[in-house]
């Protein structure tokens, strides 16, 4: 009994990734945007590989000066426009809203990723 089960979790399991894979039936050759274009989607449209931001969201350098640094060095090389950069607290246990507040602001972009 436990083997056909194992065997059938098993099963399971592989259905379920092959179920999520698919391939993308995107045009190869995008057509460039207006030049008076903005960075927000328009209602019923979607998105294009260019309209994203990501938030980075990391400790002080008194934390951990190396996670900054690296952050930074990400913002500097997409643009401050595409990557939003913020810290938390020191004391972010004791100022647990603060961290939160901070994390909601930035997703409260449409186009933010993570």
């Amino acid at each position: 009994m436990k083997k056909f089960l194992s065997i059938l979790l098993a099963l399971v399991m592989v259905l379920a990734l092959a179920g999520c894979g698919g391939k993308s039936d995107a045009p190869a050759n995008t057509p460039a945007p207006d030049a008076g274009s903005t960075d927000q989607p328009q209602e019923g449209s979607v998105a294009s590989a260019e309209d994203w931001h990501i938030g980075i969201i990391t400790g002080t350098v008194s934390q951990s000066e190396d996670d900054l640094r690296g952050a930074e060095a990400i913002q500097a090389k997409y643009g401050e426009d595409k990557v939003k950069l913020a810290t938390y607290p020191d004391n972010f246990t004791e100022e647990l809203e603060t961290t939160i507040q901070t994390i909601v602001n930035m997703s409260d972009d449409p186009l933010m990723k993570a």
